[in-house]
This record gives structure tokens, sequence and C-alpha cells, in this order.
């Protein structure tokens, strides 16, 4: 009887400590990444747990702002380009620039719709340290990007001259497509975001966002309206800033730069059509080289211009107004500093009406690089030499 319970006791003995070795053994085998890089490297299993982990990361995401999901927080690595989502089991309350650091004992790490996210985590685990620091962007273009971010996970970029496809929505809230001219990616502001009932533009000179990956391919997440960029897609000159009475050619500085008035002058009498305090008074003489009738920039616009709109009118003297031949303007554009012009299209101009009219040219899509443009009083002289006298203002660049 002692023997059979001796063998008993021997049983129950080792079959407590092969248990307890498997236990260590679980233990042992926990993952305990020391950077956010280490971590997206972990293999995924469906019984993976993490060990303790003291990593330290920076908070990238900004949670007051609502453009992350709920109780997601994103953080990236202090030097390496690696980020990860951690999913917190309690409210997020924690800002853009805090480095925190992350104790992953218990978590798990899950893909969910093609994203690695850090789950079962509370926010006892991520600490803030006390220390803060701005994260630079990194600066890439979509199509690198569509190859890094399976790696680099949800990173933060900026992104320049992106093309916004509006799907004719007048808000940011939603999903559209953004292009670079090579390649496109998803552009979402959800509508829990601070930012998603402001006005939509079609051109982002830069963006900054979130870079996150799902089944169908890259998302970019602006995290606030300040991380878009607007890009100027009109350009006005109105000639206000400097005036002059004198028809001989000259040249002054305007807002969008230096134009030479050649045959012209700045007019503000109450007679003289006009937007705003005045106008240009282009006249022109058929002989004096000091009066060719001619209003130029002096400068170049680095960025392709697509539209330009004219106002101009007819100064309502006796002679302009009863004038039996057209009043015609050339508008000619330049591509190689104003060496050389030639027209893209002509304008008549309404003798009989009292008010500026506006005439839109399109320009081909082919002009790439820098443009400048000048109006040409083309019109046939009077007798005396002199062109008919037209008022030009608020001359408008569409890009």
């Amino acid at each position: 009887m002692k023997q059979k319970l001796f063998f008993l006791f021997a049983l129950l003995n080792l079959a407590f400590l092969a248990n307890c070795s498997s236990s260590d053994d679980q233990l042992e085998q926990r993952p305990q990444p020391k950077t956010i890089e280490h971590l997206r490297k972990v293999t995924l299993s469906p019984d993976l747990k993490f060990g303790a982990t003291a990593l330290t990361a920076v908070v990238v995401s900004d949670p007051a702002q609502g453009n992350t999901e709920h109780n997601y927080l994103v953080v990236q690595d202090k030097i390496a380009k690696a980020a990860i989502v951690l999913e917190l089991t309690n409210a997020v309350r924690y800002k853009v620039g805090e480095v925190v650091e992350i104790n992953l004992e218990g978590a798990t790490l899950q893909e969910v719709d093609g994203e690695k996210i850090v789950k079962n985590i509370s926010g006892v685990n991520v600490k803030v340290t006390g220390e803060q620091l701005q994260v630079a962007p990194i600066a890439v273009d979509l199509s690198t990007l569509k190859k890094e971010v399976p790696y680099w996970g949800p990173i933060l970029v900026v992104l320049d001259d992106l093309q916004v496809d509006t799907q004719d929505q007048t808000t940011w809230q939603g999903s559209r497509q953004v292009s670079d001219g090579i390649a496109t990616a998803a552009l979402e502001v959800r509508k829990e975001a601070q930012f998603a009932d402001q006005p939509i533009v079609k051109k982002l000179a830069t963006l900054a966002a979130i870079a996150r990956m799902d089944e169908k391919g890259v998302r970019l997440m602006p995290r606030s309206l300040e991380d878009m960029t607007l890009k100027i897609s009109e350009l006005k000159e109105d000639f206000e800033q400097s005036s002059s009475s004198s028809y001989d050619v000259k040249s002054l500085l305007f807002r969008t730069g230096e134009w030479i008035i050649d045959g012209g002058i700045t007019a503000a009498t109450d007679a003289d059509p006009k937007n705003g305090a005045q106008s240009i008074r282009l006249q022109g003489h058929v002989s004096n080289e000091l009066r060719k009738g001619i209003l130029s920039m002096n400068f170049d616009l680095d960025e392709p211009v697509q539209t330009l709109k004219i106002h101009h009118g007819i100064y309502p003297a006796k002679a302009e107004v009863n004038n039996e031949n057209p009043t015609l303007l050339s508008v000619e554009i330049s591509m190689d500093q104003g060496a050389t012009y030639h027209s893209i299209g002509e304008i008549e101009v309404d003798t009989k009406s009292k008010e500026l009219k506006v005439s839109e040219f399109k320009i081909e899509e082919h002009k790439q690089g820098k443009m400048r443009f000048r109006v040409v009083n083309i019109s046939q002289p009077f007798e005396n030499g002199n062109r008919p006298r037209v008022n030009i203002d608020d001359i408008i660049f569409g890009f």
C-alpha cells in the first residue's frame, strides 16, 4: 500500500513539475521587443502575448482632433522609420510630441485589415515620460510611400503638390483620392474630426499626414487642418499699389511684381472704368517708341498658369466711344523671360459699355515652366497716330 502511494505521489509530482516547466517555457518565449522597429518584426501567431518591455516612442496622432479611431494611439520610433497603432482599453488622453514608455506585458499583436495593431493594452502601460519631441515628417512621394509603408507602419509623412478629387463635395469629411501626378492614395477625414466640416480645396501645396494601411492600400490621415497647406489657386493683380500720370514707358511695382507700362498711365478719374481706386489706361502711338501701348510683366510666374482672366473696358471719350473700327487687344505669352512672345488670343473691347468686362483664356496644357504675359493695344490708330484708350484692371492668373 505504501509502495502504491509512493508511486502515485511521484507521478503527481512529475506532472506538476512538467506543468511548471511548460509555463516557464511559455513565459520565456514571450517576445520583449526593445524598439518599435523590433515590434513590427515580431511574427504573428494566435497565441502571441508579449512579455514586459520598456520601449520608448513618440505620440504622432492627435486624439483631440478626432481623426483617428476611438482609443487608437499612433506612436513612432524616436529615430527609426517605424510606427505602430496601439488600441488602448481605456480613454486616450495623450498629446502630439509626448514621449511615452510602453510596457507590452500581456498585450497582443494582430493584423486588422492589413494593418498591424497592438491590442489588449491599457493606458496604465503607456506612461508619459515628460520628454517632448516633435517628429519631423518624412518627405516622400506616393509611389515610394506605397512600397515602404507596409514596413514603416503608420508613419508621419509629408507630400508636396497634390491634386484632390473633391467628388463634388464641399467639405473634407469622407474619403477621396489625391494624386501627385504619378500615383494616387486615399485621403481620409473621419466625421468625428474637428475639421471635417471645413471647406475642401482641389489643390494642396503640402500635406502632412499619418500614412495608414488597409486592404485597399494607403490611407493618408491628416491630424488637423494645419497639416494641409493650401495651394494658391489664383493670383490677382489689381494695379492699386503704384501710380504714374506719364504716358511714357516706365516700370511700376504692383502686388505681383514689377510691370512695364509702355504708353499708358494709372487712371483714377470718375470716367475711368475700374475695380477699386484705379486701373491702367493703355493707349499707345504708332511712331512713338516711348508709347507703344503695351502692358507687360517684368517677371516670371514659376508655376504654370492654366487660365488667365483680364478685366477691360473703353475709356469713355467721344473718339473712343464713336470709333467705327474695332478696339482690339492682343494677349500674349512668353516662355523665355520676355525675349519672344506669341498671341494666345484677342479681346474686342465693348465701346458701348460703361462697365468693365472680363475675358478668359485657357493656356495650352503643354505650356509648362516659367511664363509671363503682356497685353498689347493693336487697335487701328486715329489720324493723329494715337490708338484708342482702353482701361485694363484685375488680371487673374489661375493655377
